[in-house]
């Protein structure tokens, strides 16, 4: 089969289809079908929608504390710093920052 020939059978088929729609269009259990399926694909959307909502909020959180370490933490920290009384200042252990700059401190 051609791809002209499949285009042909896909438009009939679409023709067929629509013929079929508006012979059955008046009739009221064609109506009724029709809001049926409206209405359960407007549940099973909703539904999707509701539970994938907890990932959504997590995403949310996510990209919020993204643009927070990305645009703000370096700001917020030297603020606070400058509180910290010279005298008070000490270099960390080295056990202690190796690892927290490495992202893997333990507890």
């Amino acid at each position: 089969m051609t791809t002209d020939d499949s285009i042909k059978t896909a438009t009939s088929g679409v023709a067929l289809v629509g013929e079929i729609i508006k012979a059955a269009g008046d009739n009221p259990n064609v109506k009724a079908a029709g809001q049926n399926l409206g209405q359960t694909a407007l549940t099973i959307t909703k539904t999707i929608n509701n539970a994938l909502l907890p990932l959504a909020a997590v995403n949310f959180a996510f990209d919020k504390a993204r643009v927070y370490f990305a645009e703000k933490f370096q700001h917020d920290i030297s603020q606070k710093a400058t509180t910290i009384p010279q005298e008070q200042l000490v270099e960390p252990n080295a056990s202690i920052a190796g690892p927290a700059l490495q992202g893997r401190l333990h507890t």
